[in-house]
C-alpha cells in the first residue's frame, strides 16, 4: 500500500491508446467531455493534500480550474487558510506564466482563466506546482491545450520545482508524440489514478530515440482515498 492507503498496480492495467500527434490526443480528450463527481473531487484533493504534507512543501502553485479541469477549489480554499503554506496562482505574461500570490479579487484574463492581478507583487519561486494537462505520452511528456505556456515558463529555469500534472480523465499515449521542449513531471494524477515517474525522467536523444521506456512508471488507484 502507498500513501493514503492506495494499492499499487501495474501501469499495464491502464487502457492506453496510440495517437499520431498531440492534436489527436487533444481531440480525443475533448470528445470525452467534462466529468464531474463530488467523490472523485474529494479523492483527488485528499491525495494532493497528503502529497504536499508528505514532502513538506511550503510554497505551492495551484490553479483556478476551468470546467474541463479537475475541481481543486476545495483544496485551494483550504490551503489558503493555512499559516504555514503560501499559495500562488499562475498569471499570464505574454506566452509565459508567472506565479503570483493568491490574493482576492481575481481577474479574468483573455483566455477566461481567473488569475491574480499582480499589481504590487514580485514574481515568486515555488517548490511545488500543479499543472493542468490533457494527458501524457509514453515518455511522460505533457500534452496540454496547445499554447505551450508552461513549457516556455519552465524551459529556462535552472532549478525546477516538484511538478505534478493533473487531468479529469487518465490519458496515456502508447507512443512518443511530445517534443524535447515539452516538460515532464514527477507524477501524473487523474480522478482515477496516480502515475509516478519513479526512476527520474526518460532520456530522449536528438533523434527522439527513447531509452528506458515503459520501465519507470507505477500507478496507484485513487479509489482508496
Amino acid at each position: 500500500m502507498g500513501a493514503c492507503g492506495l494499492a499499487i498496480y501495474p501501469l499495464s492495467a491502464h487502457k492506453k491508446k496510440d495517437f499520431d500527434s498531440k492534436q489527436s490526443l487533444r481531440s480525443y480528450a475533448r470528445s470525452l467531455g467534462a466529468y464531474h463527481c463530488s467523490y472523485a473531487n474529494r479523492a483527488l484533493c485528499a491525495y494532493l493534500e497528503s502529497l504536499i504534507a508528505h514532502h513538506g512543501f511550503k510554497r505551492i502553485a495551484l490553479f483556478y480550474p476551468m470546467r474541463h479541469e479537475p475541481n481543486i477549489l476545495p483544496l485551494l480554499k483550504k490551503l489558503k487558510k493555512s499559516k504555514n503554506i503560501q499559495i500562488f496562482l499562475p498569471a499570464m505574461r505574454g506566452l509565459k506564466v508567472k506565479m503570483l500570490p493568491y490574493r482576492l479579487p481575481l481577474v479574468r484574463n483573455h483566455f477566461g482563466i481567473y488569475e491574480p492581478s499582480g499589481f504590487g507583487y514580485v514574481y515568486q519561486q515555488v517548490d511545488f506546482v500543479l499543472i493542468p494537462s490533457l494527458g501524457i505520452d509514453i515518455v511522460f511528456g505533457r500534452i496540454g491545450m496547445g499554447k505551450g505556456v508552461y513549457d516556455r515558463s519552465f524551459a529556462s529555469k535552472s532549478k525546477l520545482p516538484y511538478r505534478a500534472f493533473v487531468s479529469q480523465n487518465l490519458l496515456i499515449a502508447n507512443n512518443h508524440i511530445t517534443q524535447e521542449f515539452d516538460i515532464n513531471a514527477h507524477e501524473y494524477i487523474s480522478y482515477t489514478a496516480v502515475v509516478k515517474n519513479i526512476r527520474g525522467f526518460y532520456n530522449v536523444d536528438s533523434h527522439h530515440r527513447v531509452f528506458r521506456v515503459r520501465a519507470s512508471c507505477r500507478a496507484r488507484r485513487l479509489s482508496g482515498v
